[in-house]
Parts: C-alpha cells; structure tokens; sequence
C-alpha cells in the first residue's frame, strides 16, 4: 500500500536506542570526565622555565642581528656614499666652469673670502654640497696658487675606515678621499701635526719676611737662610726657599734664575704670576704683602737689588755684605714694575725680603 502523507514523499524510519538508566549513565559520565582531562592536559600554557629559555634566545638573536647590521656603521657608509657623489657633482661643475673660463675657479674668493659649502653657484650649481656632518668637518678645495687656476684636488674625510677607494697612504683621521682635475693624479694630503698639550706647571709659594736686616744679609746664603729659618719655624709653613736679590759682577747671580718656572701665589693662595715669565713681564697679578704667618704686613719696603725683568739693578749694598751704600727695593703693595724696582735704599736700613719656595 503506498504511504502518503502532507509533507512527506516517503517513510523514514527512525531508530531510536534505549538504554538503562542505572548503567549506560555512568558510562556516559565517566567517558566525559575523561574528555576533560585529556582537554586540559591538551591546553596548560607555558612554564616558567620555558618563557626564560624563550626570552633569552630570543636576546641572543636580537643582539646577533645588531652585531651583524651594526646600525652605526651603516650610516657612516650611507654618509660615505653621499660624500663621493657630492664630490662627483662638484667636479662636473668645475669642469664646466673651466670650459667656460679656461681656468679652474678659486671657490673661497668666489665668496668674498668665505667657506664655499653651501652656497649658491649659478649658473653651475644651486647649492654647493656641504658635508653630511658640516660644521663638524667640510670638505677641502685644493688650488695651489702655483697652479694659477690650471688644477685642483678636492677632498673629503670619509667615517668608514678602511675604504676601498681611499687615497693610497691616506690617515683614516684626516682626508682621506679625493676627486682631482683631469691633468694631474690625486696625492693624500700630510696629516697635520697636533700641537701638544703644555704641562702645566706647579704651583710655588711666595712670601714677605716678617723681620728683616740691614744691607749686610752675609750675601745670598745669609738671606736663603733668613726665608728657611722663618718658612721652617715651629708651626710654619715648611718648604725649601731663596730670597729674590740678585748679585752683580762676575760671579753675579740674577733674581730670575735663582726662582723655578712655576705658578705663584701668595701664602693665602691669591695669585701672583702665572709663570716665571708673567713675573718678569713688569706687572704681577697682586702685591706681595702677606708674611710667612700669612699676615697683612701693608706697605713696607723690601731689599731686591733687581728690576722689573728679573735682572741686577742699580747697587746692590756690595752684593748684601754691607751696609755702606744703597741697595734696589721693591714695594710690597705695587703690581707693576715697582714691586720690585721701586727706589735705592741706604743699606744701613732695615729691610725685608721676598722669599721665592723652589
């Protein structure tokens, strides 16, 4: 008999699956719990161990590619090639200005005097290229005025050292790349010598006695021995010291050499002069007023027998053995030559003296 029904072309059979509550359940239950384990064991995320392995390779990588690229030296080179087309574009110019001329141009006159990087030179060039890293360093247009405008060397210092197209001989510190005209073959340039660096000189001490003595001090020993005995008392100020008095005669001494070049100051470390040569110039920074015990003395007189450039002067009292006669003095308060050529003293006075540390 044939099955008819709305909605339905043929029979379908449904099979339907019974089963027992009190056992096929558990079943069921059990395979699902198992199903949640195997997910989770399936899905735990990284350990702690395994995220620092990960980081630490991942450094290892980062830094290899930074050693490899080495960001730095690539834009020393980008900045090579700019210079060497920069010089190519200039030598084209100049070329074409000596067609035009029959001469090559003396670019710093072009300017009145001034640097020619970077400046406009029409019709030949809008801009005259400047060095990537100008005014750090620029590059160097080479006219010998014995060439009288028939050839030119044009350089640059490039950063990436060595360079394949380098001068031959060229410092990797000085320029080290050049473009030449045509009729003459490119020649490093000399590097220049650098100035040294002066030593500086030490720093000396200078005082005024306290006391002092009449014309004879029993010549230089006897006024040395003055300026240690004061300088080297109980809770002075110590030190090696000569007296600034110069002698005449054959076997005369002058003040200048009898003092080591140095810088000096005063016992209160205010200066005097920068050197042996600021002292003898004719002027000093400050007057020599303050004693041994780091005193005011004001104005007095001193006995010195030596002028403003540090040589013998007028008497010197018989080369301090006398006290007949005149003797040279300076003037404690003086900054000019006075300080120490100021008048003639009588020799029978008494007197101070400036004592020089060595």
């Amino acid at each position: 008999m044939a099955w008819r029904s709305k909605g339905f072309d043929s029979p379908r059979v449904h099979k339907v699956k019974f089963f027992r509550l009190d056992t096929d359940l558990k079943i069921y239950h059990t395979n699902f719990n198992n199903m949640n384990q195997v997910s989770i064991h399936h899905n735990r995320g990284f350990t702690l161990i395994e995220l620092l392995i990960a980081i630490a390779m991942i450094g290892i990588l980062v830094m290899a590619m930074v050693t490899i690229l080495n960001p730095s030296e690539q834009l020393k080179k980008g900045r090579d090639a700019q210079r060497k087309q920069d010089l190519r574009q200039l030598q084209i110019a100049l070329e074409s200005f000596n067609a035009d001329n029959n001469k090559y141009p003396d670019l710093y006159n072009l300017f009145g005097g001034a640097d020619p990087w970077g400046q406009a030179w029409l019709p030949y060039m809008a801009k005259i290229p400047k060095d990537p890293i100008s005014p750090k360093q620029d590059y160097y247009y080479q006219l010998p005025y014995v060439a009288n405008g028939r050839w030119y060397t044009l350089y640059a210092k490039l950063e990436h050292c060595p360079d394949p197209q380098m001068i031959p001989g060229a410092s990797c510190t000085y320029y080290n790349y050049a473009v030449a005209s045509p009729n003459i073959a490119v020649a490093p340039l000399p590097t220049p010598t650098p100035t040294p660096t002066p030593t500086p000189l030490p720093t000396k001490r200078v005082f005024v006695t306290s006391s002092g003595g009449d014309g004879n001090l029993a010549g230089l020993v006897g006024a040395d021995g003055l300026c240690n005995s004061l300088a080297n008392a109980p809770g002075g100020i110590g030190g090696t010291w000569k007296a600034w008095l110069s002698t005449s005669g054959a076997s005369g001494e002058d003040a200048k050499n009898r003092v080591p070049n140095a810088q000096y100051v005063r016992i209160d470390s205010v200066l005097v002069a920068t050197s042996k040569t600021d002292l003898i110039d004719g002027t000093i920074a400050n007057g020599i007023r303050r004693n041994e015990k780091n005193e005011n003395v004001g104005t007095v007189s001193v006995w010195t027998g030596t002028k403003a450039d540090g040589t013998v002067g007028g008497a010197t009292c018989s080369n301090w053995t006398s006290t007949a006669g005149t003797g040279g003095v300076g003037s404690t308060v003086a900054t000019i030559g006075a300080w120490t050529d100021d008048a003639a003293g009588n020799c029978v006075d008494n007197r101070r003296l400036y004592c020089f540390e060595q």
